[in-house]
């Protein structure tokens, strides 16, 4: 007989849906509801702490990280979290042993790796950085060849990197890096653009903070003649990345 899923359950299941539906505040109201009972649970802290760093609250992130920390000093997933605080402040010096304490103690954390080599880059480590961008590359085939299909793209040699691309959604249809990178080399190749769309709305709607995808979302709808929808992809650009020039440029 199965057990019935706990009320923590039903609160993390909850918040995590908002979480994706770009709806933080809910989240966090959840998580605060549930931590008011309970608060020393280190996952409810965590997603807190997510729902706060979508707000850019992020010295009260950084606040519940550190608690959650205190709580449970081996949990892997929350020094990379304070490690992604530290470096969205620019704290690049603080951030690298967060990452570093993160890898330590679970080895396979692919994004940990990713993110602790952008620190190192940022203050000069570069050699150190690059290995650390190789492990990231090498803990998934896929990635690789996404990469080297990008490569291929800036070479204009769009038809072999549609060829690439294809082979790898279809062992993993649901790598958003790849959509992006198809849809690209179908415009670059100047064909199958509805597919080009359907691939990068595809792509942030499981990936809603995907920045690039978002852009050229907007990019293509707006070449489409789809102006409405391409200012709606711009905005969100925007909303998740005030600064960026080209965006703006979009809605202008």
């Amino acid at each position: 007989m199965n057990e019935e899923t706990s009320p923590k359950d039903i609160s993390i299941a909850q918040a995590i849906s908002f979480m994706r539906s770009n709806r933080p505040l809910r989240a966090e109201e959840l998580c605060r509801d549930y931590l008011s009972k309970n608060p020393g649970c280190t996952e409810h802290l965590r997603l807190l702490s997510h729902a706060l760093m979508k707000q850019n609250r992020l010295t009260e992130a950084e606040e519940k990280l550190r608690f959650a920390i205190s709580l449970s000093p081996n949990y892997p997933q929350l020094h990379e979290d304070l490690g992604s605080v530290f470096a969205m402040q620019s704290r690049f010096d603080e951030a690298i042993p967060e990452l570093e304490k993160a890898i330590q103690l679970q080895p396979a954390l692919p994004l940990a790796h990713k993110k602790l080599g952008q620190a190192l880059a940022a203050v000069g480590r570069g050699k150190e950085a690059d290995e650390e961008f190789q492990r990231y590359i090498d803990s998934d085939p896929n990635r690789e060849a996404v990469i080297k299909a990008a490569d291929l793209l800036n070479e204009e040699r769009a038809e072999e990197a549609i060829d690439a691309l294809l082979a790898v959604l279809k062992s993993k249809p649901d790598d958003v890096n790849a959509m992006r990178y198809l849809a690209l080399a179908y415009r670059q190749a100047d064909k199958n653009l509805q597919d080009a769309e359907a691939l990068l709305r595809s792509a942030v709607q499981q990936a809603p903070d995907f920045i690039p995808a978002w852009f050229d979302l907007g990019s293509l709808l707006s070449m489409r003649d789809k102006r409405m929808e391409a200012i709606a992809a711009y905005q969100k650009v925007v909303e998740l990345d005030p600064e960026n020039a080209a965006a703006w440029g979009g809605l202008g």
